[in-house]
């Protein structure tokens, strides 16, 4: 990455202890919360997990599309090969307990021509777009379920977010109405698609909820990435979702075994493939 003339490079080596070691951390956090609550796994099925697995690749496919559009917003283009390398990196650290993915985006559209404060001003904008869908289909979602108050207050923040994005796109990038658009229903379907992976993480565990309660605990992906940037934390998205499935009725332990094994599953997927391209490109 460059700041200014300055470049700072991260040893490929270090990364992957970085990796190794905050899986490692979580992976015991995880183990403390199966142990004080063993029952949660008497019943645990394996087809549940192979759907998680099979929607990692729309899910890469969407997150490579909003790498292209946060380009074109600065007049640069991404071919799709770079695209994919790029979310997979990003996916596979922002499956961990730190705000990897945010870095790594900005770092790719410096080395694709953007200065890093362009880089990182446009990939923030995109933050917003996630705020924006994430709290407008989490808060329908508590709506849903009968936490009006709470969804009232989440669909606030999330419209706020639109208009913000909505702003941005058109005054400080000219954008198209249609490419707004279609950065918005990428981003939708993107916070679909996690709703679905949590939904099939809690049948996994054998445990009654509804496709409406999953829906709203899927705002804990954006919370605890908002969170964690300041500072990085340990199992913050976890936590998020426990306190969010607490609201909806499913219980605290409930909540963070099933996102955290929503995150492990795509942990397995992506941050192997994550290593070997962060190595590769050293």
């Amino acid at each position: 990455m460059r700041y200014g003339r300055q470049r700072v490079t991260i040893p490929g080596w270090l990364r992957v202890v970085v990796f190794v070691l905050v899986a490692l951390a979580f992976a015991i956090a995880t183990a403390v919360i199966v142990h004080a609550h063993p029952e949660l796994l008497d019943d645990t099925t394996l087809w549940p997990l192979l759907v998680v697995v099979a929607l990692v690749p729309p899910m890469v496919t969407l997150n490579a599309i909003e790498v292209q559009l946060s380009a074109r917003y600065l007049g640069l283009s991404i071919r799709w090969a770079d695209a994919y390398a790029i979310t997979v990196l990003g996916t596979g650290a922002n499956m961990l307990p730190l705000p990897g993915a945010m870095v790594v985006r900005s770092a790719a559209l410096a080395r694709h021509g953007a200065t890093a404060m362009k880089g990182t001003a446009v990939t923030l904008a995109f933050a917003l777009s996630w705020v924006a869908m994430s709290c407008l289909y989490s808060g329908a979602a508590l709506w849903l379920v009968g936490r009006e108050r709470y969804g009232a207050a989440v669909l606030a923040v999330g419209a706020a977010a639109l208009i913000a994005f909505g702003a941005l796109s058109i005054v400080k990038y000219e954008q198209p109405a249609s490419r707004i658009a279609l950065a918005l229903a990428t981003k939708l379907g993107v916070v679909v698609l996690e709703a679905v992976e949590l939904y099939f993480s809690f049948r996994a565990l054998a445990l009654d909820v509804t496709f409406a309660g999953a829906s709203a605990i899927a705002i804990s992906s954006v919370a605890g990435a908002a969170i964690a940037v300041v500072p990085a934390g340990l199992g913050v998205r976890e936590g998020a979702g426990a306190l969010v499935a607490e609201l909806v009725g499913l219980g605290r332990a409930r909540g963070f075994l099933a996102v955290a094994l929503c995150r492990i599953v795509n942990m397995i997927v992506l941050v192997p493939i994550a290593i070997y391209l962060s190595v590769r490109r050293e």
